[in-house]
């Protein structure tokens, strides 16, 4: 196996597939595994999605700068809004290819009409305002564009953007960089989370690594007792065989195990994959 559904939401409600779960005319649905088995996954699922072509990017922030450039290195027809004409300029003088870059307010309806937004297939705002960037994401897709993904800072945004049903993809940079200390720093219970929310509905993914002694240790997935609330949806081992589980997969000491669930579920989680201790 190279994929595996890991979440379905289905009318803003999370739901942990099973073997019998059928899957719905518009569901969202999360899936885990390869990068070929993903591709191929997608072109099966929907036949009729078409590759992505242009991408409008909206702010030249320091982060949009960034993924302006590396989108135009990659190959995709990228154009750039930015209010600020200095700004505009220095992107000009800095990029050798000949991306577009206009100079206007990305909230304004005509500076999205000039841009080309009904033939945008990806529109990416990362301007220095989250009210903005919510409010041109919302423009952009009400004029034409086929994906829409707002930037955000404020903590108070990563449960607001999701239920925005017009916006495609969140993305916060405070849940980044707050998963990036913990990456380094370790929580004390084995729990290190991902910076993923599960877009429309109160789910995270979570790491968590196997201890030596711990309740999980040298057990079958099917013998954890947690699929009815949890997805283990990739299983990392040896630091780079990734591997889409099935139930009788046995989890080792030292897995890093993705999963997909609640805050409070992963909570009872963590204590499942930490060492017991004689005294607690």
């Amino acid at each position: 196996e190279t994929v595996r559904f890991a979440a379905i939401v289905r009318d803003k409600k999370l739901m942990i597939p099973q073997g019998d779960t059928i899957i719905q005319q518009n569901d969202e649905v999360y899936l885990a595994g390869t990068k070929n088995g993903i591709k191929n996954m997608i072109s099966w699922l929907a036949p009729s999605n078409k590759p992505i072509k242009k991408i409008i990017v909206a702010g030249a922030s320091r982060m949009g700068i960034k993924l302006a450039r590396k989108l135009d290195k990659t190959g995709f027809d990228v154009r750039v809004i930015e209010n600020d004409f200095n700004k505009c300029e220095e992107i000009i003088d800095k990029t050798e290819s000949d991306m577009k870059v206009i100079n206007g307010d990305p909230t304004n309806y005509f500076i999205l009409k000039e841009t080309g937004i009904s033939e945008c297939d990806v529109y990416i705002s990362v301007l220095d305002d989250d009210e903005d960037n919510i409010l041109s994401c919302v423009l952009a897709k009400k004029h034409g564009a086929k994906k829409v993904i707002a930037t955000t800072k404020k903590g108070e945004y990563i449960k607001v953007v999701p239920d925005l049903d017009v916006i495609d993809c969140g993305f916060n940079s405070g849940l980044v960089a707050v998963n990036t200390v913990l990456r380094h720093l370790g929580t004390g219970t084995g729990k290190l989370s991902i910076d993923a929310v599960l877009h429309r509905v109160d789910a995270y993914v979570y790491e968590f690594e196997i201890e030596s002694g711990s309740e999980l240790c040298n057990k079958q997935i099917y013998e954890c007792g947690i699929l009815d609330y949890a997805v283990i949806a990739l299983v990392f081992r040896n630091g780079n065989e990734v591997i889409v589980p099935s139930g009788s997969l046995e989890l080792k000491t030292g897995d890093i195990v993705a999963i997909i669930t609640t805050k409070d579920t992963a909570k009872k989680l963590g204590k499942l994959f930490t060492k017991k201790k004689l005294f607690s």
